[in-house]
């Protein structure tokens, strides 16, 4: 995948006012069997490019309005916003029976007037659906190059009074909530829980105590933040 230069991010995002570029977008649908939605910004529908057999892609023209090219607060994860006209209640029924679309695949291209004949000119941008907005006039598309809500952010929380342990009784856990006269099946993730629960192993269930010296927390870190 090319970069986006900052001079062609600033052409792209004046791409309403006239710069001869053209902006292409193929979103994937989970109908059975998937299909793809293809629009353009292009003045009449437009072939461009081929799929993975050799197929000519067609893009249909599309009242589409380009918004912007963003970055996270680490310059990562670049969000692309662009919008679509909402006249056709066949997308927002679309949208609503796929729950958004949120987590589809997506490609985005920008490309040249000049240079629609060749393939390789091309800037693309593959992501995924990170979010959608339906209005009156339109539908607002956000993109980002990673799916946002497929991973936990961050993916483990450093807490000082929370076991972090996803589930109780499982191999990170420890307790053998399964055994034969275990006293708990359930687990509030507290010190003190734990504790109780490291009381029913040794005096209970006559098995080595592993807790709370399994209670997956950080015990150190200051109750308030400077």
């Amino acid at each position: 995948m090319r970069n986006i230069s900052s001079s062609m991010s600033q052409a792209v995002n004046a791409l309403s006012s006239g710069d001869p570029i053209i902006f292409f977008a193929e979103v994937e649908v989970p109908t059975d069997p998937q299909t793809r939605y293809r629009m353009t910004t292009n003045v009449s529908d437009t072939t461009f490019g081929t799929d993975s057999i050799g197929v000519d892609l067609t893009y249909y023209r599309f009242p589409i309005d380009f918004d912007s090219i963003k970055t996270d607060v680490e310059g990562s994860i670049p969000i692309i916003n662009f919008q679509i006209s909402n006249g056709d209640p066949s997308i927002t029924d679309t949208l609503f029976t796929h729950r958004g679309m949120t987590g589809r695949p997506v490609v985005l291209r920008f490309v040249m007037q000049s240079e629609l004949d060749s393939p390789a000119s091309q800037v693309r941008f593959d992501g995924k659906v990170r979010g959608v907005r339906v209005r009156e006039d339109g539908i607002a598309f956000s993109v980002s190059a990673t799916n946002l809500y497929a991973r936990r952010m961050p993916s483990r929380r450093y807490q000082a009074k929370r076991c972090r342990v996803t589930e109780f009784g499982n191999p990170e856990c420890g307790y053998p909530k399964n055994a034969t006269g275990a006293q708990f099946s359930t687990c509030p993730r507290t010190l003190a829980a734990c504790t109780e629960r490291g009381d029913d192993e040794e005096f209970n269930l006559g098995i080595p105590r592993q807790h709370p010296e399994r209670f997956n927390a950080e015990l150190s870190m200051a109750r308030n933040r400077q």
